[in-house]
């Protein structure tokens, strides 16, 4: 949360947090797919640019759209004293698979 994310600028914690934004909560989606016919609330978001919430906290932030961009991202984030946030937007929403029946242990 940006509350943590404040935490870790006070205290220089040379923390790395990667958002995969698919402007979704996409669980919920997937569960409005299956039972309720597609018929989606509450689930489609506008969320603020992570990368630019951190530069406001006094963080480093990274919007990385190319894949190819994602190692020297990381890398240079590692690198920092204090804490860093990535934001790689995603497809917005793909299904997730079938949960797995209790008791079965991954089977």
């Amino acid at each position: 949360t940006s509350q943590e994310l404040n935490t870790a600028v006070r205290w220089e914690i040379p923390l790395v947090s990667i958002v995969l934004n698919n402007s979704c909560h996409g669980a919920e989606k997937a569960q409005q797919q299956k039972f309720y016919n597609e018929r989606y609330i509450g689930v489609d978001l506008v969320n603020p640019r992570f990368d630019k919430l951190a530069e406001v906290y006094g963080a480093k932030g990274y919007y990385v759209e190319r894949p190819e961009d994602i190692g020297d991202a990381v890398t240079e984030a590692l690198s920092l004293q204090g804490p860093s946030v990535i934001e790689i937007p995603v497809a917005e929403y793909f299904p997730a698979a079938a949960p797995l029946p209790a008791g079965s242990g991954g089977r």
